[in-house]
């Protein structure tokens, strides 16, 4: 079989070739396709543990196959290459079925939740949701705080609730995807 050598530098090959693998997988996992290799494994894997993604799933299995392979081959330096170019391959997948478009979720909990809100709608134009909450510890009910704003809002929201409360306690979560009022449309 012919191959095509775009270069000799190995870093370059497995970053290179990682990436090309990672988007044609992501393209195939998008349109709920398969290869009918180890992806298979990880659609059976998905259906028992829901909470990571197929092409995650894909690379546990792919990268047990490459640690024992390089074990019984005693090649271990091929089998760290192909770790890495697993990684860089199911981050890329991940990325084209999941989106580019990342939030942030801030829950906040804190005995100024009221001023906190207040703040974040004028400052930050943003929207927030005040939810009950009761401490476990102590009983005491708590107001908390539901608020999704984008990447690049992230720190002055920070700055915003220590300006308010510095002893707030704050929860950080990423969201692969926000839809609604001030986000994405609903499709």
């Amino acid at each position: 079989m012919a191959t095509l050598d775009i270069t000799n530098d190995m870093y370059l090959a497995i970053i290179s070739g990682s990436i090309l693998m990672g988007v044609g997988q992501g393209l195939i996992f998008r349109i709920n396709g398969s290869t009918g290799g180890t992806d298979l494994m990880a659609l059976l894997l998905n259906k028992y543990f829901p909470t990571f993604s197929i092409p995650v799933l894909m690379g546990i299995v792919d990268c047990v196959v490459v640690v024992l392979s390089g074990i019984v081959n005693r090649q271990v330096e091929i089998a760290l290459y192909s770790t890495v170019a697993l990684y860089i391959l199911v981050k890329v997948s991940d990325l084209l079925i999941e989106g580019f478009n990342y939030s942030k979720s801030f829950t906040i909990i804190s005995d100024l939740s009221k001023d906190i809100s207040k703040k974040i709608m004028e400052d930050l134009d943003r929207g927030a949701t005040i939810l009950k909450g009761e401490g476990a510890y102590t009983g005491e009910n708590k107001n908390v705080l539901l608020v999704v704003v984008e990447k690049k809002e992230v720190v002055e929201l920070k700055k915003l609730v220590k300006n308010v409360d510095p002893d707030a306690f704050i929860i950080i979560t990423d969201i692969h995807e926000a839809l609604g009022n001030g986000f994405k449309k609903i499709e």
